[in-house]
This record gives C-alpha cells, structure tokens and sequence, in this order.
C-alpha cells in the first residue's frame, strides 16, 4: 500500500489561505507581514505541488479558479480541524464561533441571554452577523444560523427553536379599550406598524387590506414605536413574550396567525465542530427552559 503524499509546506497554505480570503495579494502580505513577493512565490510552490492552478489572477485583485475554490473549502476545513483539536487539548486555546442572527432575535431574544453561554464556555468567542438576508451556508463564512424559515436548504442541519403565532399588540390601555370590538374594527381605526415579514393584509387575509402608517425593518423598532403609542403593531408572540409580561404591550385580540418557527442552520461541514455543538446544545437548553417557566 503506497503512503499518501506529504501534506504541502505549511507557509504555502498559508499564504494561500490569507490571499483567498482577503481576495488581495496587498492586505495578504500586510496580514502576515510579509512581502508580495514571497507570497507569491509560496502560491507559486503549492500550485506545483498540487499541479493544479488555484488563481486565474493574484492582481490587481485575487481570483480563484475553481479548483482553487474548491481547495480553498479544504483549506479553511483543515484549519478549522486544527483550533478545534488544539481547543481540545490546551486550556488557554480559544476558538472563535460566527454565527448570524436576525435582528429581533439577537435584541430581544439572544443578547439578554449571552452572558449565561459565556460562563458556561468561557473560551469560545462569538462574532455575531445581524442580518435577516439569506445565507449560502456553504461558503463557510459562518459556522450556524438562525432564521424565521420553514426551508431547509440541502447540506444543512436545521434544530428547531420553536414555532410562533403572529398577533397584534398595543398599549395596554389601547387593549384595554378596544378588547372587546371585532380586530376589523380595531385596525381600520388606528394607524398600523409594519415588519415586512408579519404584514398586516396576510394577517387579516385581505388583499387590498389597510395600508401601514410605519414600515419598519427591525422588529425591535417596530414594538418600540407601538409601546410609544404610534399605533398598533404585528409581531411574534414569542420575542415579544417578555415586553407584555413587562406590562409595555398588550394583545389586542385574541385573532392570531400560525407563523413560520425560527431555527437554527449548521451546514454538515460544521456540524461536529465543539464551539457549534456546544452552541446549539445551549439554545436548545434555553428555549427548553424558557418553555418550562412560561408554561
């Protein structure tokens, strides 16, 4: 049986690495304190080894070809192969986690429970992404995600969170007065906040339905401007759970809609990962808690 070949000099992957990450020969050298030209030919000497082109181009900006893409998923696996066993085997080694969140789940929902991940995993270091955009998983360029999504994309391992119902929300002394009248009523008398993810004419099926008076793309904002009395707002029951236990909002009525659940997205290739499994261990912890005080 022949012996697999030789793993390619360690500054060669390196340099290969920070050069495809950055997309810049430039920031790659000033990165690693090196020169262009000894990047270059560390580039130069792996594409030898491997005897395949990894750049079409290296100025005045890098690209890839796509076996260089592709060995670069490898690259940056390996190396996190490497921290992940290092984490294991050191005390004082630190490992970095990335994950991206939606705004109204990091505020209202993750933020004010961070600390509790923090003591219990005190070496893990979390740089958070808040965005609602869609994420190819694939890339690499975060470890998990969490999303308000009933879809899965394939190569991805999803743990659901939990599922939501939409409702509307007031003051508490709006919701004292209009309880008792029909949510059409409701509605039509008073101006309307609006997520563009929870609107109101699919809450109230209505197609040519009331129009907004506040459109606002962070759901936090939203429930901000109805505590204020700027009118009444649509929202998940669950991230706003704690602002009307405060007393800050009120259901307006009992009519609700199923929405979809949030979840969380790990693609396959960071799936045994310890930061991620201990991550996620930990949101499935706090969701299970949560549910116990809450029911």
């Amino acid at each position: 049986m022949s012996n697999p070949a030789p793993l390619p000099p360690l500054h060669s992957l390196t340099a290969f690495e920070a050069v495809a990450r950055l997309g810049s020969l430039g920031r790659a050298a000033r990165e690693l304190g090196l020169t262009r030209s000894a990047l270059s030919q560390s580039i130069g000497l792996l594409e030898h080894r491997l005897g395949v082109s990894l750049f079409v181009r290296l100025a005045p900006e890098a690209a890839m070809t796509p076996a260089g893409r592709l060995y670069h998923d490898a690259v940056k696996r390996f190396g996190a192969v490497l921290h992940d066993r290092l984490y294991d085997l050191s005390d004082a080694a630190r490992l970095t986690l990335r994950i991206s969140v939606p705004p109204g789940f990091s505020r209202l929902w993750l933020a004010p429970r961070l600390v509790r991940f923090r003591e219990r995993h005190p070496r893990v270091d979390i740089v958070a992404e808040i965005t609602e955009s869609r994420l190819n998983l694939d890339t690499g360029r975060v470890d998990l995600a969490v999303r308000f999504t009933d879809v899965v994309p394939a190569g991805v391992q999803s743990h659901a969170l939990w599922s939501e119902v939409i409702v509307a929300l007031g003051t508490p002394a709006l919701a004292a007065r209009r309880r008792d009248q029909p949510i059409d009523a409701v509605v039509r008398e008073q101006p309307l906040i609006e997520h563009p993810e929870f609107r109101w004419s699919n809450w109230l099926s209505e197609a040519n339905g009331p129009a907004p008076t506040l459109v606002a793309h962070d759901i936090l904002v939203a429930l901000e401007a109805a505590e204020r009395g700027l009118g009444i707002v649509l929202s998940p029951l669950h991230l706003a759970a704690p602002r009307i236990a405060e007393g800050k909002l009120a259901r307006l009525h009992a009519h609700e809609r199923p929405g979809k659940g949030y979840v969380v997205l790990v693609p396959d290739a960071a799936a045994d990962r310890p930061a991620v499994i201990a991550f996620v261990a930990w949101l499935l912890g706090e969701v299970a808690a949560t549910s116990a005080i809450t029911s």
